[in-house]
């Protein structure tokens, strides 16, 4: 029996290493499984983080753009304004002077032509 009793103990401690063995390989995957889900869990956020920072960006030169647009028609509409403000205006007022002192001078050479003609 005293044979026997070392084997046992032999055979009680190598199943003891076997479990401890099996227990810290669990741990081990345990531990291996946490930490890629802690890089899975980092890694989306870090993805979300630049997918805002894109957006917000892209809205930033989205609204740069819009106010380039409003400053570019705002400046070419002064523009026209001054140009017919500077320009346009003079014309008017001699064209109008002209044309009104030719339609009071010309119904007035029509009805001397006419006289002429009528008495010739």
């Amino acid at each position: 029996d005293s044979d026997g009793e070392p084997e046992d103990q032999n055979t009680a401690k190598s199943a003891d290493a076997i479990e401890q063995a099996r227990g810290h390989k669990k741990k081990v995957k345990k531990a291996i499984k946490k930490a890629i889900l802690k890089l899975i869990i980092v890694g989306l956020l870090i993805k979300q983080k630049i997918k805002m920072l894109l957006m917000a960006a892209q809205t930033f030169l989205q609204f740069k753009f819009l106010l380039v647009a409003i400053v570019y028609v705002v400046s070419n509409i002064v523009k026209i304004w001054l140009e017919i403000k500077s320009k346009h205006n003079p014309q008017k007022v001699i064209y109008y002077e002209n044309a009104h002192h030719q339609h009071h001078y010309e119904p007035e050479h029509h009805d001397f032509e006419e006289h002429d003609h009528g008495g010739g």
